[in-house]
This record gives structure tokens, C-alpha cells and sequence, in this order.
């Protein structure tokens, strides 16, 4: 997993901004979303925790609160433009009591 940071215009100068390159076949591990999070599939393709794929153009939004993990699928890496608000928890997940 490769990350690019770079600064964002105004309407997310707060956020973490960056590129995000993920080997295909690569498991990306399980975290949890403080902020928000905006992907948008720059090349490949990301196969979500509930099966649902996206694709090159598509755009994956997470709540806050919200958690996952992901895999980069098919022969390309994943390129990912992400928007962060807040950061990430690679804490694990609660167990259900």
C-alpha cells in the first residue's frame, strides 16, 4: 500500500488528502471511519466487506462511525483519490455482546 498526500483547495483544507495505490490481490485491513471518507476509483477495482465492487469512475462515500476492510480485485492495482475527514481507527472492531 502506497500513499501520496498532497494539499487539497479550501473546500477540504481540513481533510487528508491523497492517492492511494493497493496491489491487486492486496487485503486492505479493517478500520474504522472518525470523519467522513470520499474514494473516487481512479484505475482497478475494490471489492467492499458486503461484495460490492467498484469501478474506475465510481465513488465510495463512508459515514462517520462507519467501518470496513476491502480488497483491490482483478489484475490492475487500485488507485484511489481519497478525501478524509477526521482520520482513520485501525482499532478492532468491538465484539457484539
Amino acid at each position: 500500500v502506497e500513499l501520496l498526500h498532497f494539499a487539497g483547495g479550501p473546500a477540504v483544507a481540513t481533510a487528508d488528502c491523497g492517492l492511494v495505490r493497493i496491489e491487486a490481490g492486496t487485503q486492505f485491513p479493517y478500520h474504522t471511519h472518525i470523519g467522513t471518507e470520499t474514494a473516487l476509483i481512479l484505475a482497478g477495482c475494490l471489492e467492499d466487506h458486503d461484495g460490492q465492487v467498484y469501478y474506475p469512475g465510481d465513488v465510495s462515500f463512508m459515514e462517520p462511525g462507519s467501518g470496513h476492510t476491502f480488497k483491490a480485485i482483478g489484475d490492475d492495482d487500485l488507485l484511489l483519490a481519497v478525501v478524509i475527514n477526521e482520520g482513520l481507527s485501525f482499532a478492532p472492531p468491538e465484539k457484539a455482546r
